[in-house]
């Protein structure tokens, strides 16, 4: 079962690094409306709101890394992120890689941050390639 997570995590970072070198709009079905997105790289102040607003639930905020962030913004003007965060649980171990997904806007910050098999779905819903 671990192995199983590992390898399932490893995929799905691989393909959302292959998201950010891909450079090609997508168009996307975002809140029922059809919605065009491209890659974007966010500064280092957005990717840090960003991780901020995702450890806020974490048993061990401190502990959480992200080996992947991407980001497309679409013609609405929010910029919608996924990547991978990895914390330790409530016994001290990481638990592995758990896909994330958010919303960022210069107005609002970071909204609706989720993980999971929902995150999955909001990506590539988004453009992601998960």
């Amino acid at each position: 079962m671990i192995r199983t997570n590992s390898l399932s995590s490893l995929l799905v970072w691989t393909i959302l690094t292959g998201c950010v070198a891909a450079q090609s709009p997508t168009t996307t079905a975002n809140t029922g409306a059809s919605e065009t997105t491209a890659p974007v790289v966010l500064t280092p102040g957005q990717t840090e709101l960003v991780k901020a607003e995702l450890t806020k639930g974490l048993k061990d905020p401190y502990s959480a890394q992200f080996p992947a962030i991407a980001a497309r913004m679409g013609n609405s003007g929010l910029t919608y992120v996924c990547g991978l965060v990895n914390a330790k649980n409530g016994f001290g171990a990481y638990a592995g890689a758990t896909p994330f997904y958010a919303i960022y806007t210069e107005k609002n910050g970071v909204s609706l941050p989720t993980t999971g098999d929902i995150a999955i779905q909001m990506c590539r819903r988004n453009g992601f390639n998960v």
